[in-house]
């Protein structure tokens, strides 16, 4: 069981691994809709922070409607 209050950094590590993964998939614009449910596990125990996300709209994909408006 994952202990909120005692996060390793093998934790950290992985979270910020599949981070990276799953941005490139999203940037690499082959799917249409991305889901990360738990991404926002992750955040709520600190394995990365908001100040690492950066919104992909900063490399030039437009928002779509229905999706982020």
């Amino acid at each position: 069981m994952f202990d909120v209050q005692r996060t390793h950094k093998a934790d950290i590590d992985a979270a910020r691994s599949g981070f990276i993964e799953v941005s490139e998939i999203i940037l690499s614009g082959k799917y249409d809709v991305v889901v990360l449910h738990e991404a926002n596990i992750a955040m709520y125990c600190k394995l990365f922070g908001v100040e690492e996300i950066k919104h992909y709209d900063t490399k030039g994909i437009e928002a779509r409607m229905g999706i982020e408006y």
